[in-house]
C-alpha cells in the first residue's frame, strides 16, 4: 500500500480489491514514531480497514510493533519489524508456509496488542528460498552450472532449460537458459513448466 496514493481512489481501489478471495497488503515506507502516526495517513488506513470488511486481508505491516496501535480490529495482522528486501523477502515465505512464525510481541503496544501476544505457526512444508550457503553448499559451485548449461546450449544438445536446485526444503538456485526452440523466438522463463 503506497502512502498517499489512497486519497481519491479509497472507495474503487476496495471495490476492485474486495471482490478477491484474499488480499495481502504490505505495509511499508513507515516512519519511526508514533507522534507522525508512524507515517501512515488515514485514507490508507480506511482502505485497508474497508478491505478487511470485504474479503479475507492479511496485513503485513512492516515497521514498528507500536505501530499496532493503529491496527485494533484486523483480522489478519502480521508484524514484520523491519522494511526491505529481506523482511518482505521472509513474510512472504511465512505467508506461504515455507518458514513457521514464531514470534512473540517483545512489547506492549496496545490493550489488544501486548506483551507476547501472537500465534506461533508451523511451517507446512513448501519449499522456501534461502542463500547456498544456509544450506551448507558454495555459491560459486553453483555458478558452474551456467558454463555447463551454456555450452550444451552452443552444442545443440538442447536450446534451452531451467535448472532448480534444492536442498534442505530451500531453493538455492533458480535460473533459466536459453530459448525454447532453436530459431530464438521465446526465451525460457523461470514462470515455464515443463513436463
Amino acid at each position: 500500500v503506497a502512502h498517499g496514493e489512497v486519497v481519491g481512489r479509497r472507495g474503487a481501489l476496495a471495490g476492485l480489491l474486495g471482490e478477491n478471495d484474499l488480499v495481502i497488503a504490505g505495509v511499508t515506507n513507515m516512519k519511526k514514531y508514533a507522534s507522525q502516526d508512524f507515517g501512515l495517513d488515514q485514507a490508507t488506513l480506511g482502505l485497508l480497514r474497508d478491505l478487511d470488511e470485504k474479503t479475507n486481508l492479511v496485513v503485513v505491516v512492516f515497521g514498528s510493533p507500536y505501530s499496532l496501535q493503529l491496527f485494533e480490529g484486523f483480522n489478519n495482522l502480521i508484524i514484520a519489524y523491519q522494511d526491505g528486501p529481506m523482511y518482505q523477502d521472509i513474510a512472504a515465505q511465512a505467508l506461504f508456509g515455507a518458514i513457521s512464525f514464531q514470534g512473540r510481541l517483545p512489547v506492549t503496544a496496545s490493550d489488544a496488542f501486548d506483551v507476547n501476544h501472537g500465534l506461533m505457526l508451523p511451517s507446512l512444508g513448501r519449499l522456501g528460498y534461502s542463500s547456498p550457503e544456509r544450506v551448507d553448499m558454495s555459491s560459486d559451485t553453483l555458478e558452474r552450472i551456467a558454463e555447463v548449461v551454456q555450452e550444451m546450449i552452443e552444442e545443440k544438445a538442447a536450446p534451452g532449460c531451467q535448472i532448480v536446485v534444492a536442498r534442505k526444503g530451500r531453493i538455492i538456485y533458480r535460473e533459466s537458459f536459453g530459448h525454447f526452440m532453436y530459431d530464438e523466438e521465446r526465451a525460457v522463463r523461470n514462470d515455464d513448466l515443463y513436463d
